[in-house]
């Protein structure tokens, strides 16, 4: 929904017609091919003109998607933000990353709710590593507590923010901040920050105090080591650099527990005369840089190495190169400042805030000169990276295409308005959908903690709206000014629109600013305070009726402005700071040219203007203008112009930062890539000993690092004893040796014979086979397009007509004395099969479908038909349960089947609330039984009356998913259907009689109270009660309990030939798989894990296994799945006799192609 209600009312319609136009004109194949090039090379360029409209166009759906969080619009979004903070207050000075370790603190367990005694957890662990990862994983909601907690308390804390009088923090008085939230790879949350220091001069000002004064420079110096370390604290500075240690020491080394999981020692806790407690300070500041800010290589340094370049400390992309220095200088040739490495391993640092945070931090000064100034753009860039790669973006913009594609095949009115806007949030949803997010992100929404943490507060100026009236005012003659004016309603330009009960007023930025108020206050303000500093806001009614509008403070000056009589202007309390939305201001250096259009756009925004020909004088240059007024210019306005023309500056020296190694931008690169990488930490995985029990150099061969083994492991289908073996290698490095074992029996490789006549090897299809390939995907989707979603499967001889509807309903109306029964039968069911007698119907459906031999399956379908056979008029609602393999899909074939035989199939109906439950019983999701859903809320009330007419009967699958707020709507989408039948649709589910089926110990319902829950009617809650959503979850829960027919199937036909597998199931399901204490040692059936050890597939037999065969097998990896599906592939080519076909894209690297292989 919130995709569906940005797109509507926050784009506008061109947009929506161009961009669908743009979709359905692009080559499903480009994307294809387009995705595999990103994904290949994410710094990929495209040259060819179908692959940057085809990149043009992901963009563009990218940016109208900026309100929804998560999206890569948003993080544009806060990107824009910061961008325009940096306008406002200059360059920031310190960018840090704060990574809260919820795996290790115990305040995490105390806001799960767990009664924990901290004394105990300061003497050491209680927790074991594993059980410390799993409770964060099985709380989310308190990791991402715990994270607000810790930044909340670090921006008030360490940086004392807001401080009455101002103090100074860890690193000075923070005068500002924006920090932008994100999710490491394994879903903690971690934070990149922005700090804004009082006093803080610009970078070039910063090297040019320091070039001219040694002591402004070596109190930058000192300053700069006293926040920000690089090595171990050692009680001597002098000897810093000798005394480093050289190898690490971890809590298990020395038998100490986990430093993060302890308290930090209390630094006053001495003596009366004795110092300040810093030596255990120091001691366990470092036990925590053992832990968190040794740098230890993986695979995220060596991420953008080209093949050849050898993974060494010199290509380490996080810079940790092994080299030291000594003391703090300036770089002569950038004018960086190159800070103080006394240790090669440890990260940048502050010390208090590590033992805040007890976890991995890691701190920048942005420094001095034209580096920090070029760096600025890449921090910007850096905090809000995008979320969704492209070549994700890509597959998900092919997928929404190919349904588009689908849809304007089923219909005769082509784009339509309504169809563009369709296409579009199909497309975005399409991306939305494949959006990595993790619990501790979606939590810390929910929550309030949201993505991003900032001191200021932002206001919108639609800066390519008034550029663009500007730019037409000032392009025609004086007379015809009134004409341009009226352009700032134009239809395709964004508006404030004003909803009330006799009016509907609509207005821009443009007029606002042009009539406001002709008060000093308001008069003289130039655009971008005006955008800062006011605000617009309904008049109150008291003043309407009391004063003229002339005189209400803030009125808008003319009646040409279109809501004057309702709205007026405020002054904030705080200043805004403005967000710029439209073209960037260009770097006045650039050119001649590029300076006339700097001018204009200074002198738009700085200087107060109510009619664009009042900017400037006739014949007067913008630059002539600009020079004339700049002397008018306030201090301030001249701090944010020289801010945005460094900031233009460094946006044109993106990319031209000196490098010194192709595979590294910056010391920024290291800082923030550092932040996502996998640091060896007490969450990961080690070993007795403390090895990583799997590194990146330790990848077993066969296997590619970067998970690519799709690309490899199906070379080895190729029937040779060479690749036979490599597989079998790759399997067994993966599963174990065992595992292919079985495996090969299971599969009885006997039939591979490498002498018959046939192709022995894997058929590669060459690029000139790519016509063949298109055609044969045409084909599959024009298949597709003509394949049309079942309303019901009934014939078209079984609608009844509204003659025998209207007998229906006059036939109680005759006495019922009077009434044949076999004739009230022959009415009610005229398209019997054969003609029969509707009881012997019954027993052939109960013989056909073998029902007798399950007393409770019979026992159901005969509540079901003798309810419909009777003409009962009581409504049926019956829940039939039973444990999977007890035959609940088999009793709703039997009941398929007795409507079918009855020739009244159109008066059932069959849902579940998933796709796959829905297919595997032949019906409809539930949401498209009650048309509902994020693109057919509230449904076309014709087509869902048209849909259940006839329909009487409901059978629900998969219950257990359903939840009380759902099925409190569901039976008001059928009460709704049912509205021409006034004593039916006052009732549950419409008078429908409703059979739910499934097993409430399988999965439960997603953000939804399950259908049985107590609490929330016996434990009512205010905010419960006084919520929509609330209201509508009580009510399923009340409508579940209306059921008072229940069936529980017992007998399971599934694993009928093996009880004891059952019992175990049962046990599971039941959550009592451990073994019974009062039952003797060594009785299996008690023996859970004992059981499971003997239906290992490495101890089953030869007769056993090949049962096997064709059994599908679940697995957890993509990894894993691939080297079983070679293995599959090799077995299915050898018993059928054929070859097996390897379809590769066509790559190249350079220009150059590359062949895929191992």
């Amino acid at each position: 929904m919130t995709v569906a209600r940005s797109i509507r009312f926050s784009v506008l319609p061109s947009i929506h017609r161009r961009l669908a136009a743009d979709m359905m004109s692009i080559d499903p194949e480009t994307l294809l091919e387009l995705g595999k090039k990103f994904e290949h090379d994410p710094m990929y360029k495209p040259t060819d003109p179908n692959e940057r409209k085809a990149q043009q166009v992901m963009a563009s759906l990218t940016m109208i998607a900026r309100h929804i969080p998560g999206s890569n619009g948003h993080k544009v979004l806060l990107r824009n933000q910061i961008r325009a903070l940096i306008s406002y207050r200059g360059p920031p000075t310190i960018f840090i990353t704060l990574n809260p370790s919820d795996v290790d603190s115990p305040i995490v367990r105390l806001l799960a709710g767990e009664d924990i005694d901290l004394d105990d957890i300061s003497r050491g662990e209680d927790m074991d590593p594993w059980q410390r990862r799993l409770f964060a994983a099985q709380h989310p909601g308190a990791c991402a507590k715990f994270f607000h907690l810790m930044m909340t308390n670090f921006i008030k804390v360490a940086l004392k923010f807001n401080s009455s009088p101002p103090e100074p923090g860890v690193f000075g008085i923070c005068k500002a901040y924006y920090g932008t939230v994100e999710a490491q790879g394994k879903g903690t949350l971690h934070c990149h920050m922005l700090l804004w220091l009082e006093g803080h001069l610009s970078p070039q000002g910063l090297r040019d105090a320091m070039l001219e004064s040694d002591n402004y420079r070596d109190r930058v110096f000192k300053w700069v080591e006293s926040v920000i370390k690089c090595e171990f604290p050692i009680g001597n500075p002098a000897s810093s650099l000798n005394q480093q240690p050289t190898e690490r020491v971890r809590h298990f080394d020395i038998g100490n527990p986990h430093p993060g999981v302890i308290a930090a020692p209390f630094v006053f806790d001495h003596s009366e005369g004795e110092n300040l407690n810093w030596t255990s300070y120091n001691n366990y500041l470092v036990q925590l840089l053992n832990e968190y800010n040794w740098h230890v290589h993986n695979a995220t340094c060596w991420k953008y190495l080209r093949r050849g370049e050898p993974r060494n400390d010199q290509n380490c992309r996080l810079r940790m190169d092994g080299m030291t220095r000594e003391l703090t200088s300036l770089d002569p040739e950038t004018g960086a400042l190159l800070l103080r490495r006394h240790h090669p391993r440890i990260a940048a640092y502050n010390d208090l805030v590590t033992v805040m945070f007890k976890s991995n931090t890691e701190v920048k000064f942005i420094g001095s000169g034209r580096a920090a100034r070029d760096l600025v753009f890449y921090i910007t860039n850096y905090v809000t990276k995008p979320s969704l790669p492209m070549h994700v973006g890509m597959v998900a913009l092919k997928y929404a295409i190919g349904k588009v594609g689908e849809k304007i095949a089923e219909t005769v009115d082509g784009l339509t308005a309504s169809f563009n806007t369709s296409a579009v949030i199909m497309a975005v949803n399409s991306m939305m959908g494949r959006q990595e997010i993790s619990q501790p992100q979606v939590m810390a929404e929910l929550i309030g903690g949201g993505d991003h943490y900032t001191s200021e507060t932002f206001s919108t100026l639609n800066w390519g709206q008034v550029l663009s009236y500007v730019d037409s005012a000032t392009s025609h003659e004086e007379e015809e000014i009134g004409d341009a004016r009226n352009d700032a309603l134009d239809s395709d330009i964004p508006m404030n629109v004003d909803i009330r009960s006799d009016s509907v007023t609509a207005s821009t930025q443009t007029l606002d600013y042009m009539f406001r108020n002709e008060e000093q206050s308001f008069d003289l303000l130039c655009l971008y305070d005006f955008a800062a500093t006011t605000c617009k806001t309904s008049i109150p009614k008291s003043l309407l009726l009391s004063r003229e509008i002339e005189d209400i403070p803030g009125s808008f000056s003319s009646w040409d402005h279109p809501q004057r009589s309702t709205h007026h202007l405020n002054h904030r309390r705080h200043p805004h700071v403005p967000v710029l939305l439209g073209p960037a201001i260009p770097n006045a250096e650039r050119s001649s040219d590029t300076r006339e259009k700097w001018a204009k756009c200074i002198l738009i925004l700085f200087k107060p203007w109510r009619n664009p020909m009042d900017i400037k004088n006739d014949h007067e240059t913008w630059l002539e203008c600009y020079e004339r007024y700049k002397v008018e210019l306030s201090p301030i306005h001249q701090t944010i112009i020289r801010n945005m023309n460094a900031f233009s500056e460094s946006q044109d020296a993106r990319g031209t930062v000196p490098e010194r190694s192709r595979t590294r931008v910056t010391d920024l690169d290291g800082l923030v890539a550092r932040a996502d990488m996998h640091l060896p930490s007490p969450t990961d995985e080690f070993d007795d000993d403390g090895n990583a029990l799997w590194s990146d150099n330790e990848v077993p061969i066969g296997v590619n690092a970067g998970n690519s083994v799709v690309q490899d492991v199906y070379q080895c289908t190729e029937r040779t004893l060479m690749h036979i073996a490599m597989l079998n290698n790759i399997t067994a490095s993966r599963l174990g040796y065992d595992v292919v074992s079985a495996l090969d029996r299971c599969y009885d490789p006997t039939q591979i014979d490498l002498d018959q006549d046939m192709e022995v090897g894997s058929r590669e299809v060459a690029v000139n086979d790519l016509p063949t390939i298109i055609s044969d995907q045409t084909f599959m989707r024009e298949q597709k397009i003509k394949r049309r979603r079942p309303e019901a499967d009934i014939p078209e001889t079984h609608v009844t007509d509204a003659s025998n509807r209207i007998q229906v309903v006059v036939e109680p109306q005759v006495e019922i004395m009077t009434i044949d029964l076999e004739n009230q039968l022959r009415r009610r069911f005229p398209s019997r099969s054969g003609g029969k007698n509707v009881a012997d119907i019954v027993q052939n459906v109960i013989e056909k479908m073998n029902l007798e031999s399950n007393c409770e399956q019979l026992k159901a379908f005969k509540l079901v038909a003798d309810h419909l056979v009777s003409g009962n008029i009581e409504q049926l609602l019956m829940y039939v349960s039973g444990v999977g393999g007890t035959g609940k899909s088999h009793v709703i074939k039997s009941i398929v089947e007795l409507f079918s035989s009855l020739g009244i199939r159109n008066q059932l109906l069959l849902g579940a609330p998933t796709g796959i439950a829905a297919v595997l019983i032949g019906g409809q999701t539930l949401h498209s039984l009650a048309f509902v859903g994020p693109r057919r809320k509230g449904g076309n009330l014709e087509h869902l009356t048209s849909m259940w007419k006839d329909v009487r009967y409901l059978i629900v699958d998969e219950v257990s998913m359903i939840g009380a707020r759902f099925l409190s709507e569901l039976s008001n989408r059928i009460r709704e259907a049912k509205y021409h039948h006034p004593d039916s649709c006052s009732m549950p589910f419409g008078g429908v009689n409703v059979i739910f089926m499934g097993d409430f110990g399988q999965l439960k319902p997603p953000a939804q109270t399950a259908l049985y829950s107590h609490r929330i009617t016996e434990h009512m809650s205010f905010k419960t009660a006084s919520c929509i959503d609330g209201i509508s979850a009580m009510n399923g829960v009340l409508l579940w309990r209306q059921i008072k027919k229940v069936v529980q199937l017992v007998k399971n036909h599934r694993q009928a030939g093996d009880p004891d597998y059952a019992e175990f199931l049962s046990r599971i399901r039941l959550g009592i798989c451990v073994p019974d204490p009062r039952i003797a040692a060594g009785v299996a059936s008690r023996n859970n894990w004992n059981y499971l050890l003997d239906r290992v597939l490495s101890k089953l037999d030869q007769a056993t296994l090949q049962k096997f065969d064709d059994a599908p097998i679940i697995v957890g990896t993509k990894v894993t799945r691939d080297i079983l599906n070679a293995k599959r592939i090799c077995y299915d080519a050898a018993r059928l006799r054929k070859s097996v076909n390897l379809y590769h894209s066509v790559d190249t690297m350079d220009r150059v192609p590359v062949r895929i292989g191992l």
